[in-house]
């Protein structure tokens, strides 16, 4: 187990592979655990970087407020920490928005993105009640009920289905609320055009909610790729890793 301290955290990361790299960013509550499929398929190929944001799986919380700067300031910690002049940023579903804001503020450490069913906002009601429900079941024992529909949701076999749920029940409450919170203010909408380095956009076919984020990005951002995976949801990185992984080595080596 690797772990860099930084800033009043312990950061749980792992590090497999060499070659380009590539850094993954998680949503909330759950762990660098969903990425295990894109390490086991990508790190014969490129250096694969997986983290746990701060308060989340094996990495510490800390007495100071997750924010996104707070996020975007450890993946650049950790890059320096393991001497990565620059990377490609991967981030899943909330995680996209992640690496949206490192594509705006910490631009000269990244060559370009993957957003995994992204948004730059939250837009539509039905995602914030989602959220906003999310937030409030950290207050309560209702978390657990949580963390298993997820990993029931993202789970393809049941070994898969155990670490998922173990590693987000191993989180902070507050900080995974203060993640889910954070994320309802956020927008970078107005500052997409601003991105010029290529971005790719991956959707589920069957994700319709997220189609129009999808849109949206792809219309403002300068240089994108918008692709939807056919017969998939929301739960790209566990349920159809092998389009995911294709679509990551066309696009950072076409």
């Amino acid at each position: 187990m690797s772990i860099l301290e930084v800033e009043g955290a312990s950061l749980f990361y792992q590090v497999k592979g060499e070659g380009i790299p590539i850094l993954f960013v998680h949503p909330p509550y759950l762990t660098s655990t969903t990425f295990d499929k894109q390490v086991e398929d990508l790190s014969s190929h490129y250096q694969v970087i997986t983290f746990d944001i701060r308060g989340h799986g094996y990495s510490s919380p800390s007495t100071l407020p997750l924010t996104y700067e707070r996020i975007r300031t450890d993946m650049v910690h950790l890059l320096d920490a393991l001497t990565i002049t620059k990377c490609y940023a991967c981030g899943y579903s909330l995680g996209g928005t992640i690496v949206l804001d490192f594509l705006l503020n910490a631009k000269e450490r990244v060559e370009g993105g993957i957003l995994i069913g992204g948004i730059p906002e939250v837009r539509d009601s039905l995602l914030r009640t989602k959220i906003k429900m999310a937030a409030l079941l950290m207050k309560s024992k209702g978390r657990q009920l949580l963390a298993k529909s997820l990993a029931k949701s993202h789970a393809r076999t049941t070994e898969q289905y155990k670490m998922l749920l173990h590693t987000s029940l191993l989180g902070d409450p507050l900080a995974i609320a203060q993640y889910y919170q954070y994320s309802l203010h956020y927008s970078c909408t107005s500052l997409l055009r601003e991105i010029k380095q290529p971005v790719h956009l991956t959707y589920g076919e069957e994700d319709k909610q997220f189609h129009k984020y999808a849109h949206l990005l792809s219309q403002n951002l300068p240089n994108n790729q918008l692709h939807f995976i056919k017969e998939a949801d929301h739960r790209i990185p566990t349920k159809h890793p092998k389009a995911l992984r294709e679509l990551i080595q066309n696009f950072i080596l076409p």
